[in-house]
C-alpha cells in the first residue's frame, strides 16, 4: 500500500525532471547560440526522439518518455529491454527517419517563404541526424550495425562495437568532440553486457534474417543519403550558411 501511495509522487518527480531538462536545454542552447537556434534544436531533438518512442510503442515496449539533457541532446527512455535484434534496429532507425521528415518540412518552408534561415536550419538538422549514423554505440548507427553483426556472429558484433568505441576515442582526440566523452561510458557498458551474454551463451532475443539485415542496411544508406543530400543542397544556396551563422 505504501508503495502504491508513492507512485503518484514518483510520477510527478519524473515529470519535473523532464520539464527541468527541457528548460535547461533551451537555456543552454540559447546561451551557446540564440533563442531561435535553441528552439530549432529542441524541436529537432523532440521529433527525433519521438521517432524512437513511436517505434518502441509500435513493438509493444513500455516507455517512460523523452528526457532532454543540457549540452548533450535527448534520450527516449523505455521501461522494457529489447526482445530482439530486429526490434532494436527498428527503434534505432525511426529516430533519424522522423528527423528526416522534419528536415524535409523545413526545406519546404524555405521554398514557400524564400528565407535563407530555413535552409540554414535544414543544413544543421541534417548534419545532426547524419552524425547519429556513426557506427558508435549507443548512437543509432551503432545500434543498427550492432543488431546486424550480432545477428551474424556474436564475435563479429563485439568486434564492431569495439571498433566503434575506438573510433569515438579517435574522433574525441582529433576533433575534440566532447560529446563522445558522454557516449564512451555508455558504449563500454553496452559492450560489457553483450560480451557477458556471449560468454555465458545467453540470447539477447531473436536474430535478424539475412533479408532483414539487408533491408535495414539498405534503409540506412537511403536515409543517410537523403540527409547528406539535404546538407549539400543547403550548403550550395548562397546566403544559407550566413543565415545559419547569424542564428548561431
Amino acid at each position: 500500500m505504501f508503495a502504491l501511495k508513492l507512485l503518484p509522487k514518483l510520477a510527478k518527480i519524473a515529470k519535473s525532471f523532464k520539464l527541468l531538462g527541457a528548460a535547461g536545454s533551451f537555456a543552454a542552447y540559447t546561451w551557446m547560440f540564440s533563442w531561435q537556434m535553441a528552439a530549432a534544436i529542441i524541436i529537432l531533438l523532440f521529433v527525433h526522439e519521438s521517432g524512437h518512442i513511436w517505434a518502441m510503442k509500435r513493438t509493444g515496449m513500455k516507455t517512460k518518455g523523452i528526457y532532454f539533457i543540457p549540452f548533450v541532446g535527448g534520450a527516449a527512455v523505455a521501461e522494457d529491454a529489447f526482445t530482439s535484434r530486429r526490434q532494436e534496429a527498428f527503434v534505432a532507425i525511426m529516430g533519424p527517419v522522423f528527423g528526416l521528415g522534419l528536415i524535409l518540412g523545413v526545406v519546404g518552408l524555405h521554398f514557400i517563404t524564400g528565407k535563407m534561415m530555413y535552409a540554414g536550419i535544414a543544413a544543421y538538422m541534417a548534419l545532426v541526424n547524419a552524425v547519429q549514423f556513426l557506427p558508435i554505440t549507443p548512437l543509432d548507427g551503432g545500434r543498427i550495425i550492432k543488431s546486424i553483426t550480432m545477428s551474424i556472429r556474436g564475435w563479429l558484433g563485439l568486434t564492431v562495437m569495439g571498433a566503434g568505441m575506438l573510433l569515438a576515442l579517435v574522433l574525441l582526440i582529433k576533433l575534440k568532440i566532447w560529446l563522445f566523452v558522454v557516449l564512451l561510458p555508455f558504449g563500454i557498458l553496452e559492450f560489457t553486457i553483450e560480451w557477458y551474454r556471449a560468454r555465458e551463451g545467453l540470447k539477447a532475443g531473436a536474430k535478424m534474417t539475412p533479408l532483414l539485415m539487408a533491408a535495414y542496411a539498405f534503409a540506412s544508406i537511403i536515409v543517410v543519403g537523403l540527409l547528406l543530400g539535404a546538407l549539400f543542397w543547403a550548403n550550395d544556396i548562397p546566403g544559407a550558411q550566413h543565415a545559419l551563422e547569424v542564428l548561431m
